[in-house]
């Protein structure tokens, strides 16, 4: 489960493993990223996470949202954003994490597992329709954790030896009383295969086959599309 910068920005800490964690570094990483003059931010940088998947399985990622205006954003629905070229996976769950503590980088299952398997349980997920993100300077007022509201979206790609793409995701939502569409870039790479993902040379061996080159022509469009 790797989590990429791509393009200038606060800098994070790659991580990879069974389950992929960024802790929290402070408001002072999350700087805006607009797009179109929105009230929505990512919340720092442009990012994007990758992990292998067998083919059919749930493969989860993070889109942070941060709320740069001075009213509560009420969000409605969102959709997949595809990388031009590419494969796209499909969209199968959409939420807001609870938690805001951590970040996660890339997970299995719905809700997200918190270890390698459905045994060690789930993050909690509250539904996307309906979920309030409080303005970010009310969020740091009342001391609700360091990190911003975070969209989990879950996706699926069916093909093996195929790597899937998302550049992140276009969310309609409620300000002040007037609807808006916006679109908030932190992309995911799903290697999709029939592969032992937790054994890290077999998945080494064939993410280097079939995922690496496509994840670095993907990487470049999905900075372009990013930049605007």
């Amino acid at each position: 489960m790797l989590r990429q910068l791509t393009s200038p920005g606060p800098v994070r800490p790659l991580i990879a493993g069974a389950l992929c964690v960024l802790l929290a570094a402070g408001a002072a990483l999350y700087l805006a990223l607009r797009d179109g003059g929105g009230v929505l931010s990512n919340g720092g940088g442009l990012f994007y996470g990758g992990i292998g998947a067998t083919p059919g399985s749930v493969a989860d990622f993070p889109l942070p949202v941060e709320n740069s205006g001075s009213s509560p954003v009420i969000l409605e629905s969102a959709a997949l954003i595809p990388v031009p070229g590419f494969p796209a996976p499909r969209l199968v769950h959409l939420g807001v994490l609870a938690e805001h503590f951590d970040l996660l980088t890339s997970d299995y299952g719905w809700p997200p597992w918190k270890g390698s398997s459905p045994s060690g349980g789930s993050w909690t997920v509250h539904p996307l329709r309906g979920y309030i993100v409080q303005p970010w300077a009310s969020r740091q007022r009342r001391h609700m954790g360091p990190m911003p509201g975070m969209i989990e979206y879950g996706v699926t790609g069916t093909r093996p030896r195929t790597d899937y793409w998302a550049a992140g995701l276009r969310i309609t939502y409620l300000y002040r009383g007037s609807r808006y569409t916006q679109s908030l870039y932190d992309g995911g790479a799903d290697c999709a295969g029939h592969v032992d993902f937790s054994k890290p040379a077999a998945y080494g061996a064939f993410y280097r086959q079939y995922c690496a080159v496509i994840d670095r022509r993907a990487n470049q469009e999905f900075q372009k599309m990013a930049s605007g």
